[in-house]
C-alpha cells in the first residue's frame, strides 16, 4: 500500500510516475526481508483477524468513497490524500484493539497526524508531503510488525 501512497503523491503533484520506482524497490525489500517473520497465530485467531480486517477495511473504503465524492464535487481534490490519510489512520485504531497489535495504534496516530499536517499545508504541497509521509509510516509499521513477529 505504501507504493500506492507514493503513486498518488506523484500523480496529484503532477510529477512523473516513474519516480515511484524507488518506492517499489523499498516495498519489495521490506516484503522480501520480512517474509520469514514467524507467525504463531492459531487458526481461530486468523479467522478473527480476517473478520476484523474485512469489517474495518470495508468501513474505510466507504468513508474514502464518500470523502472523495464530496471533495471532488467541492473542487477540493488536492485535499483528498490528507483526508484519506486521516481515514486510513482511524481504521487502524479498532484493528489495534481487536487484533491486538500495539504497532497499529502508533501507525493510526501517525497517519492521522500526517493527514492533519497535509490539510494545513498549501494545496500544491499537500499531496506530495502526505503521500510520502504516509508511505514512510506504512513502511515503518511493516518493519515494526515483522520485528514483533520475530520476538
Amino acid at each position: 500500500m505504501a507504493v500506492l501512497w507514493c503513486v498518488g503523491a506523484l500523480h496529484f503533484s503532477r510529477l512523473p510516475l516513474w519516480w515511484s520506482v524507488p518506492a517499489v524497490a523499498i516495498s519489495a525489500a521490506i516484503l522480501l526481508g520480512t517474509r520469514h517473520a514467524s507467525d504463531a497465530t492459531q487458526e481461530a485467531d486468523r479467522a478473527h483477524v480476517g473478520r476484523l480486517v474485512a469489517i474495518w477495511s470495508s468501513a474505510e473504503g466507504v468513508a474514502i468513497f464518500l470523502a472523495a465524492n464530496i471533495l471532488i464535487n467541492l473542487h477540493m481534490a488536492e485535499r483528498l490524500l490528507p483526508t484519506m490519510a486521516i481515514i486510513v489512520g482511524l481504521h487502524f485504531l479498532p484493528l489495534a484493539r481487536g487484533i491486538p497489535a500495539r504497532v497499529y495504534y502508533w501507525s493510526g496516530a501517525a497517519l492521522v497526524l500526517v493527514g492533519a499536517i497535509g490539510l494545513l499545508l498549501p494545496p500544491d504541497d499537500a499531496p506530495l508531503a502526505t503521500g510520502l509521509l504516509a508511505a514512510a509510516t506504512l513502511w515503518a509499521s511493516a518493519l515494526a510488525s515483522a520485528k514483533r513477529g520475530r520476538a
